[in-house]
């Protein structure tokens, strides 16, 4: 990130996306790329760099680093509520915690957030979906929170508004803009084209497999046995046929086995080999499997 500005500034966008809950791991894709090695490729604006392209992290590893992003001091114990930070403030512990864990703390407790922060009009996740609400607007409520947290409430918050000055506690208003939602955060031209180059290549590829999967073969399975009555005791060496359905296959385990003895050698290894036979088949439709 201190070698490439460019690309410090796309993985922040990212870890501020993923710290707040706004990130799902599946809107990566790419058909060459395995889940050791996912990159957002459906993201339009952090790919302004062929660096950023092969370096962006997929959202599970990132939400791991920012767990990990703690004080010295709160390793074994992070601050986990609201009310642990402002203690930490309260006897002059500061910063109480790092900007990422307070990000984290503020939206598990969103609903509590929303009652202590903003009025009934207003609700804490509006600071990042309301549309209609102007983004330096929402910012400044965002900014006024961190400092509120970080700082104490007792500071002077350089982001206080005239409803804050008069109403301590709360944050400035999100005040929502009259007619014609306000025309902020526009993809541009460059952007629209990748999005649409990559909607093309998902659509082929699910296509592709689509093909495959209806022109190969439907591999064999072994004949089922006669139909038994499933066994209601428990009996150390059953004869249960081959369950037909995950219920049948979980009641006959219940009803039939043994529980004192060793489970790996008492039940019939033809369940065993159906099971992974089917699991195999269906590696194979997807090109994972051996052939």
């Amino acid at each position: 990130m201190l070698a490439d500005p460019l690309f410090a500034v796309e993985y922040s966008k990212l870890a501020f996306l993923v710290n707040i809950g706004r990130f799902n791991t599946r809107v990566s894709f790419d058909p060459h790329i395995r889940s050791t090695h996912k990159i957002y490729l459906s993201v339009p604006s952090l790919m302004t760099s062929p660096f950023s392209m092969s370096h962006l992290q997929d959202v599970s590893r990132m939400k791991s680093t920012l767990r990990s992003c703690l004080l010295n001091d709160e390793k074994n114990c992070p601050a986990a509520t609201p009310t642990e930070v402002l203690h930490k403030v309260s006897v002059g512990i500061k910063p109480p915690t790092t900007v990422a864990n307070l990000i984290f703390v503020l939206f598990t407790h969103a609903q509590v957030m929303s009652k202590l922060h903003f009025t009934s009009d207003n609700d804490f996740l509006d600071m990042f979906s309301a549309k209609d609400t102007p983004v330096m607007t929402r910012a400044r409520a965002f900014l006024w929170l961190l400092f509120y947290y970080l700082e104490g409430p007792d500071r002077p918050n350089p982001w206080a508004d005239a409803h804050t000055l008069v109403s301590p506690g709360k944050a400035p208003l999100l005040v929502r803009a009259e007619g014609a939602p306000p025309l902020q955060n526009v993809d541009t031209r460059k952007e629209n084209q990748v999005g649409q180059t990559m909607r093309e290549k998902r659509r082929h590829f699910l296509q592709t497999v689509h093909q495959e999967m209806s022109t190969e073969p439907m591999a064999q399975e072994p004949a089922p046995r006669p139909s038994e009555a499933i066994h209601l005791t428990h009996s150390a060496n059953p004869s249960a046929p081959i369950p037909q359905t995950m219920l049948h296959h979980a009641w006959n385990l219940v009803h039939s086995l043994e529980p004192l003895q060793d489970s790996d050698e008492e039940y019939d290894k033809r369940d065993v080999q159906v099971d992974l036979e089917r699991r195999l088949q269906v590696l194979q439709s997807v090109g994972l499997g051996s052939s």
